[in-house]
């Protein structure tokens, strides 16, 4: 990791249960990302309900 000063630091020292943190924060990371995909999944399929309704009626 680097700090303001451009020296470099490492994690080495940091304490129990890093590994564990950097863990959790990937897996909540990617349930955020799936959500999303999950919310565009049902955006794309709204649009494509209202466009077949909208090329079916006239």
């Amino acid at each position: 990791m680097n700090d303001p000063k451009g020296e470099t630091t490492t994690l080495e020292g940091q304490g129990d249960g890093l590994a564990e943190r950097i863990e959790s924060l990937v897996a909540r990371a990617g349930r955020a990302e799936l959500a999303a995909l999950e919310e565009l999944a049902e955006a794309d399929r709204s649009f494509g309900e209202r466009t077949v309704r909208r090329g079916s009626g006239g």
